[in-house]
């Protein structure tokens, strides 16, 4: 005769997925750690949230869409696990972002390495950034308009964009248009080297650099404000290897649809408006919890 033991003696394994990738965060938040190993230790923990969402979270999101409410060993139904995930999640990323914004990102200035923001230049520093830009960036940039024509545009897993609102210029009619995409181009690199000075290397994000010439592109119209998002999609392979004829034509198209699978994270800049924030979570199908 088998004893039903209570869901209180396990622990989900999401969330203890959570606490070890927490003891990744740790070892960023630990001073003892050398700077640059903690400023890995963030990326690492990033990187494993993605693949937790793109996977884990993806499978628990569609159990909910399939209306399942039969609970794991722990107690938790699949929409109980979501909600928490959502919870620890928020406050490892605060956690995380804190961590670079007060503690890594000035240690790295005391030791002659900065991360600059272009109102933080000087106008010779930031006129060799907009020369940079003209030349390298602008050439491959291709903004994408939601209007009647255009409808909400695919945004790629894990890519980063920028959110534009625009608003016509004296003269000119929008043509029903408010909101555009500029993505950020990944075969550049994520940062921009400015040459050394005074023994210190200052480097400056490639999404600043395009904010800080964003009017550039949108001629014709002002741009009231730009917001940094990032979408993260459902990543999973659902193979049916028996099915299938040709496996490795199969696991090929899976692959294939991996960047447009179905949203289940939307990470958006801090200061963006809630009205924009609803307005996409709303495209994407995202809860608030998602974002």
């Amino acid at each position: 005769m088998t004893r039903k033991h209570s869901g209180r003696l396990y622990i989900n394994r999401e969330l203890s997925w959570l606490e070890f990738n927490h003891r990744v965060l740790e070892e960023a938040l630990d001073a003892s750690v050398p700077l640059l190993e903690r400023l890995k230790f963030l990326g690492i923990v990033a990187s494993n949230l993605d693949e937790f969402f793109m996977v884990r979270v993806a499978g628990i999101k569609r159990q909910i869409e399939a209306e399942v409410v039969e609970p794991t060993p722990d107690g938790m139904t699949p929409r109980q696990q979501d909600e928490a995930i959502s919870r620890r999640v928020h406050k490892m990323i605060a956690r995380q972002y804190s961590a670079f914004a007060r503690d890594i990102r000035p240690a790295l200035a005391d030791a002659g390495v900065v991360f600059a923001r272009p109102e933080e230049l000087t106008n010779d520093q930031r006129l060799y950034l907009r020369q940079r830009f003209n030349s390298e960036i602008f050439p491959i940039l291709t903004p994408m308009a939601v209007d009647p024509g255009h409808p909400f545009p695919v945004l790629l897993n894990t890519t980063l964009y920028i959110a534009v609102q625009l608003a016509p210029k004296e003269g000119r009619k929008l043509s029903g248009s408010k909101l555009a995409f500029v993505q950020v181009p990944q075969v550049l690199g994520r940062f921009l080297s400015l040459p050394p000075a005074g023994g210190v290397e200052t480097f400056v994000f490639l999404e600043d650099v395009i904010k800080d010439n964003i009017a550039s592109i949108f001629e014709g119209y002002e741009v009231r404000s730009n917001y940094l998002l990032r979408v993260t999609r459902d990543a999973d392979l659902s193979l049916d290897e028996e099915g299938a004829e040709d496996l490795l034509k199969a696991i090929e198209y899976q692959l294939k649809q991996r960047p447009r699978g179905s949203a289940v994270r939307l990470s958006v800049e801090k200061n963006a408006p809630a009205a924009l924030v609803t307005q996409l979570a709303r495209a994407l199908a995202l809860s608030e919890g998602d974002t």
